[in-house]
């Protein structure tokens, strides 16, 4: 049966894309030891050696309603048959921040997804099942989802799929968008178990999404008004650029290098007062941070070192070279020009671009994609 068939039957598949380490319990480079019924499940709450933990290929674990998961479907080797019900909500874009009662970049696509808890025999989920003592159906054991939540503890990283097509289609051929797990909540007294997904750029939605990041010096010893060099405790030459701008209080200054110290580090070839700021003393302990400068940088390379270097988000979800053509074609002359002083969150930032440049980004769940429209 094709999309063309009449009385065609539509079908809802979920991947879930557990992250899982590549090692194998006990063999090098993993040094955990323990019997069978101690070994872990691969999984980064599990791992008895964090320091050897190497995330290797996803576990991609799929679910759709019983009639699914009896018939089948090409492409998913095994699918647990316990979805009830799935919704999803586009992304809603807005533009140039018009509307005053939704964010700068718009509301995030979402899903929402119920599974009915059950009992399960660790098939596919437990690497190393045939040496368990225990039968894993027994109840005392718990249940699927009871035993997924605390086997992940640590979801930051898991992708959901939803797969919507027909009977008879491959999932290859079947639309598929793609969000990142937000939470899980339940099992509740009915035994449901909610997951809220959303797009990638929830992100920059969090608090420690921030640019600059907080930079970790002090100031060891005071300094008065018009000294061009000073050393810094708490700190590495790695965790500020090797030269650039400063804040110190409300003094704004730029250095030439930053070098390694008896206490710390140390910042030379200092000019005072930079960015309209006055030539000030200041204390012992004051915190010295990093400022993000930008000059003559267009707007779709403004927005990429934002996401990827302050939003952590991977290159591979970023159409840079979309954004470099729709950027040449409409706004070939616009820079931003600007200096962000302490941390700020990256999706305030970016929002704030977004207005002043007349563009917008938003999540494409289906390509996958970060896109850019000017």
């Amino acid at each position: 049966m094709s999309e063309t068939t009449v009385g065609r039957e539509p079908i809802q598949i979920v991947e879930i894309q557990q992250p899982l380490c590549e090692n194998a319990y006990g063999v090098s480079p993993c040094t955990a030891v323990g019997t069978a019924d101690q070994k872990c499940y691969n999984t980064r709450a599990t791992c008895q050696d964090t320091a050897n933990f190497a995330l290797g290929d996803p576990l991609k674990l799929y679910f759709a309603k019983g009639m699914v998961a009896e018939i089948g479907v090409a492409g998913a080797d095994y699918i647990i048959p316990s979805l009830v019900s799935v919704s999803t909500s586009p992304t809603r874009i807005n533009l140039a921040s018009s509307n005053p009662d939704a964010q700068g970049l718009g509301n995030r696509a979402v899903c929402n997804i119920t599974f009915a808890d059950h009992a399960h025999s660790d098939r596919v989920v437990d690497p190393y099942i045939d040496g368990r003592s225990w039968n894993p159906l027994d109840a005392s054991r718990g249940s699927f989802w009871t035993r997924w939540i605390v086997r992940n503890k640590y979801r930051q990283n898991v992708v959901i799929i939803v797969y919507e097509g027909y009977a008879g289609q491959s999932l290859a051929e079947m639309t598929s968008r793609q969000y990142f797990l937000q939470s899980v909540s339940g099992p509740d007294d009915s035994g449901r178990v909610t997951i809220q997904g959303k797009d990638i750029l929830a992100r920059i939605e969090e608090r420690k999404a921030q640019a600059p990041v907080a930079s970790p010096g002090e100031l060891y010893i005071g300094i008065n008004s018009s000294q061009t060099s000073f050393e810094v405790a708490g700190a590495l030459t790695s965790e500020y650029a090797a030269s650039g701008t400063l804040r110190i209080d409300d003094e704004v200054m730029t250095y030439t290098t930053v070098t390694t110290s008896t206490n710390g580090i140390t910042f030379s070839g200092v000019t005072r007062a930079t960015d309209g700021t006055v030539a000030a003393a200041h204390n012992a302990e004051a915190k010295v941070q990093e400022c993000l400068r930008l000059s003559d940088v267009t707007p779709d390379a403004a927005v990429e070192l934002l996401l990827e270097t302050y939003g952590k988000i991977d290159a591979a979800y970023l159409d840079t070279t979309g954004w470099a053509d729709e950027i040449s074609t409409h706004l070939p002359s616009y820079r931003f020009n600007g200096l962000v002083t302490q941390p700020t969150s990256v999706f305030q930032i970016v929002s704030e671009f977004q207005t002043q440049g007349l563009f917008y980004i938003w999540w494409d769940e289906r390509d996958r994609l970060v896109k850019m429209k000017a």
